[in-house]
């Protein structure tokens, strides 16, 4: 018998120490809910239930985000709808006015209404917004956008200064893509432009423009390059600016107003010497065939696009360096007014108004033309095509990283690559050629009846891209609900206490915990028996 050291009572001691410890756990986990409250409960659970609560709260912000992007197409849409009601209205008054049972003073009248919807149309256009974002007048965002592929970053693909101060194009390359090598600083036409014909016809004569038609030389605003011609009585402002998802286009169109006394008949040619860096013998590929002879398309058969290529960086398609050029409305690109004719062929003479193709194509060029057609006095039709670069098929396109003039990003996930880009619409009346609408004689409100079409057709694009985005950003958002019941159903099972199981443990170590006390108190009566034997 031994009473320095009591060892039962030791035991018992660190069996109720324990016992008290797995009691205040059980008791934390009850209070709390939680099976992991420090990082000593469960280190690897922790990790991974912290990760999985960073997801969970990005989740719930980007649903919300994803509600205001809806909120936003919704308010872009009813815009919308209203101008597409004004442009319906303005075509049936573009009806009446064509009946010639109505006189001058009837058409004023009319002209009246139609001029006040287009004034309201722009007011919707200028004044649609959410939260100070305009959605309907191509205004820019103010951020920093990306476009494109799994390229390098596209810098200035085109030269800025695409037109002298006559009006002349220059057009060529800047840096080019980031994912070529053989197209910087190259010209895509001839020299200055010197044998680049674009003409005017008034009256079946034809006008080229340049020297000493020129009314006021080229003024550049907001990266419009405007230069303005007066020939016979008629006005045609050139406008040339950078356009395209990877800034790769230029924009030529042509504003052409009769500001003559008298009806007059008017067409336009836009005519190009087209070389491509050193090579002036550039071949043509149209519907994915090279074009070796002179070719005259009318009608139906004109093509949507052609290639240009230089056949030093490669034969065909598979060139380094091309030039693309689009004719009719496509992704990203519309086209005014489809063209009535396109020519390839030497470049001296496809720029005749009556080309007729003979022979191989040489030293190349192309036209387009749109007829002639009877202009009102102070009445106007306008009209416009693209050229510049391609992205070869065997090249990777670059990645664009720009100030986006028509892009706004959505932030639809909880990760940085989780975005959804939406490009705003522009639908002011000059966007969509009605801004210098007269119905003020029967040809005229004819014309009109063409063009309402094809601005009622470009408001029904952009309503429908609209509406796409919106169905878009609802399976986007049920998706990211169910993610996010998902994760946090998996998050739950690693971090919250099973309450069950916790109570069954809370009454067992209860229980330890009393009996652990009642053996130590009797442990410490053992060394008691010791007196027994010093009686």
């Amino acid at each position: 018998m031994k009473i320095n050291n009591n060892i039962p009572a030791l035991n018992s001691y660190r069996q109720l120490n324990q016992n008290t410890q797995h009691l205040s756990k059980a008791l934390e986990n009850l209070s709390s809910g939680l099976r992991i409250n420090r990082a000593a409960d469960d280190a690897a659970g922790l990790t991974i239930s912290q990760k999985m609560k960073t997801q969970i709260r990005g989740l719930q912000q980007a649903e919300r985000n994803i509600m205001d992007g809806i909120s936003l197409v919704q308010v872009a849409d009813a815009g919308l709808n209203e101008i597409h009601s004004m442009l319906h209205r303005m075509r049936e008054l573009s009806v009446q006015a064509a009946n010639d049972t109505y006189n001058e003073f009837d058409r004023q009248q009319i002209q009246s209404e139609v001029t006040q919807l287009k004034q309201s149309i722009d007011d919707i256009a200028n004044n649609t917004e959410f939260n100070g974002i305009k959605l309907l007048n191509g205004t820019a965002p103010n951020h920093t956008i990306y476009n494109g592929g799994g390229g390098q970053t596209a810098g200035n693909v085109l030269s800025n200064q695409p037109v002298g101060s006559d009006g002349r194009f220059q057009f060529a390359t800047a840096e080019g893509y980031p994912t070529t090598s053989l197209d910087n600083n190259q010209r895509l036409v001839f020299g200055n432009g010197s044998t680049s014909y674009p003409a005017i016809r008034v009256n079946g004569q034809s006008f080229v423009l340049y020297d000493t038609n020129l009314a006021s030389s080229t003024q550049e605003v907001n990266g419009t390059h405007q230069t303005v011609f007066q020939v016979n009585g008629v006005e045609i402002t050139q406008s040339v600016r950078i356009v395209g998802p990877y800034q790769d286009k230029y924009e030529i169109k042509y504003d052409i107003k009769n500001v003559s006394g008298q009806p007059q008949n008017i067409g336009m040619l836009y005519h190009i010497d087209t070389m491509l860096g050193n090579d002036d013998f550039a071949p043509f590929i149209v519907n994915g065939q090279p074009v070796p002879n002179e070719t005259v398309y009318t009608g139906a058969n004109i093509p949507s696009e052609f290639i240009v290529y230089n056949q030093n960086t490669g034969s065909g398609g598979n060139a380094e360096f091309q030039a693309h050029g689009i004719l009719k409305s496509m992704d990203g690109f519309t086209v005014i007014e489809e063209p009535s004719q396109f020519a390839i062929g030497r470049y001296n003479r496809v720029n005749n108004w009556n080309f007729v193709p003979s022979g191989p194509v040489g030293d190349s060029g192309y036209s387009v033309w749109w007829n002639e057609r009877p202009v009102e006095s102070g009445a106007s039709f306008s009209v416009n095509t693209f050229f510049g670069q391609s992205v070869p098929p065997s090249v990777a396109p670059p990645t664009q990283r720009e100030e986006g003039p028509f892009e706004l990003i959505l932030q639809v996930g909880p990760n940085q690559e989780e975005t959804f880009k939406m490009e705003l619409s522009d639908v002011r009346t000059e966007q969509l050629g009605i801004d210098e609408l007269s119905v003020l004689s029967s040809a005229e409100a004819t014309q009109a009846l063409d063009r309402l079409d094809a601005a009622i057709a470009m408001v029904s694009t952009q309503r429908s891209k609209w509406g796409a985005y919106q169905n878009r950003l609802e399976h986007i958002l049920s998706n990211a609900s169910n993610y996010k019941e998902n994760i946090t159903s998996a998050e739950s099972r690693i971090t919250d206490a099973d309450m069950a199981l916790s109570m069954v443990e809370f009454t067992k170590r209860n229980i330890l915990n009393q009996s652990a006390t009642a053996m130590l108190a009797q442990s410490n009566q053992l060394p008691q028996g010791v007196l027994q034997l010093l009686r």
